[in-house]
């Protein structure tokens, strides 16, 4: 799932859902798996910001990112 600024605000999280089937998909929020698991290898937060930077959106094309700061 997209906002308006083409970020990704959401995720496919599971369902039924097929080419003949197209219903029964469930989503979660970006912030729910960002950093609210138990273990921080299944957080994002590790992965995305391992320094703990205070950061609210990242920006990502092809290599190149960048992050805005609060």
């Amino acid at each position: 799932l997209f906002d308006a600024n083409h970020r990704v605000v959401g995720l496919l999280a599971g369902g039924d859902s097929g080419c003949d089937y197209p219903m029964n998909d469930y989503f979660q929020m970006l912030s729910v798996c960002y950093d609210r698991y138990q273990f921080d290898s299944l957080q994002l937060a590790h992965w995305l910001n391992p320094d703990g930077l205070p950061i609210t959106a990242i920006d990502g094309n092809a290599g190149r990112t960048s992050a805005l700061l609060l």
